[in-house]
């Protein structure tokens, strides 16, 4: 089975460097400057099964969050909340997951959960992996067709956001914010080395057979 991803450098390096221009979806407004964005993604699953969708993220101090409503996991200083949406495409997404945490800005298993968005939202399991470098999201019942949306999948966290990765179905890509190592590092890059990272990322993909 050949699968691969496809992700919008363009759209992320927006949402990335220029923020003030982001219009997310169903996520509140209140988050930390720069800290949000978007990924697309397209996945080919073999025999004709395609998905086509989006990542919505972003950061908010916990203070923001409780102005918009949410709870942060496990009581910590950020939110970390993600939307999935199956915008096309012919087939079911089963799972959402956030790859390359470092165990040490997540140690407790009660800094996952989720939360109902204002539309109706496909509900998930969330819980991480045995070593914590991987949270999970599996969609209520399996699945999650086309044209629906996941409700917010949320990290709590003591960490500041460092560049990781997501996992679709089940294929992977980089770029999204998710907790860092210590509350003390200096992670966001500058727009310019964000570029070359994406640019870098963006010439690494290609189709695998």
């Amino acid at each position: 089975m050949t699968k691969w991803l496809y992700c919008s450098v363009a759209a992320l390096l927006m949402a990335a460097c220029a923020s003030a221009a982001l219009e997310l979806t169903e996520l509140p407004n209140g988050y930390v400057s720069d800290w949000a964005g978007k990924s697309a993604f397209a996945v080919n699953l073999g025999g004709g099964q395609y998905v086509y969708g989006r990542v919505e993220f972003a950061v908010y101090d916990a203070a923001s969050a409780a102005d918009a409503g949410l709870a942060v996991p496990g009581d910590r200083q950020y939110l970390y909340a993600y939307q999935v949406f199956n915008t096309d495409g012919n087939a079911a997404m089963t799972y959402f997951a956030l790859t390359g945490l470092n165990p040490a800005a997540i140690d407790s298993a009660d800094q996952i959960g989720t939360a109902p968005n204002p539309g109706s939202g496909i509900d998930a399991e969330a819980y991480f992996d045995t070593n914590r470098t991987k949270a999970i999201f599996t969609f209520e019942d399996g699945m999650m067709v086309v044209g629906q949306s996941s409700v917010f999948l949320l990290l709590g966290s003591d960490a500041k956001p460092i560049v990781g990765g997501y996992e679709v179905v089940p294929s992977s890509q980089d770029n999204i914010w998710i907790p860092g190592e210590d509350t003390n590092q200096t992670p966001v890059p500058e727009p310019a080395t964000m570029l070359l990272l994406l640019t870098g990322t963006a010439m690494s993909l290609r189709k695998r057979k």
